[in-house]
């Protein structure tokens, strides 16, 4: 995904997910940076990202997309 993409994902309601991409966990934190830099391309808000909410949140987010499926 694109700074663009995100953009527009997030535009619709969409919560985006940072993350690393990658394969070893050598690599974890350099990696990170590309998701991060994609976000801020995006210029996506930390309340856009998934993974910058507290657990309750989240488990909040699942139980309405779970109710309404």
């Amino acid at each position: 995904m694109d700074g663009a993409v995100a953009r527009r994902a997030a535009a619709t309601g969409a919560m985006i997910s940072v993350d690393s991409d990658s394969h070893r966990a050598s690599r974890l934190g350099a990696q990170m940076w590309y998701g991060i830099g994609t976000a801020r391309r995006g210029w996506l808000r930390a309340d856009q990202v998934v993974n910058t909410q507290p657990v309750t949140a989240i488990r909040e987010i699942l139980a309405c997309k779970r109710a309404n499926a």
